[in-house]
């Protein structure tokens, strides 16, 4: 993925296009489950954090926004029960990590 994000990154900054670094590092190089949804896709993530997240309530629920958002991301994706397991489980995996 990190070779296809940046091809496209460089075809944008070619015609005058800024766009922010999507894959801030290699995906094998994260040592905990939060690091690594910041890192991947981190425009999405970005736009996820200001018109979601921060309106919730930020950090002040953030136990309750973490379970929100990665049900949005998973509706977002489809509406399908596997995508609703996976959101949770990563969910759940963050969990301690707050």
């Amino acid at each position: 993925f990190t070779v296809i994000w940046r091809f496209f990154r460089a075809a944008a900054l070619a015609d005058g296009v800024v766009p922010p670094e999507n894959m801030t590092r290699c995906v094998c190089n994260n040592y905990d489950v939060e690091g690594f949804w910041r890192s991947w896709h981190a425009s999405y993530n970005r736009w996820l954090v200001r018109y979601m997240y921060v309106p919730l309530g930020g950090n002040r629920w953030r136990a309750v926004n973490v379970w929100v958002i990665f049900t949005f991301v998973a509706l977002w994706h489809d509406l399908e029960w596997r995508l609703l397991g996976w959101a949770w489980l990563m969910a759940a995996a963050i969990a301690p990590e707050m």
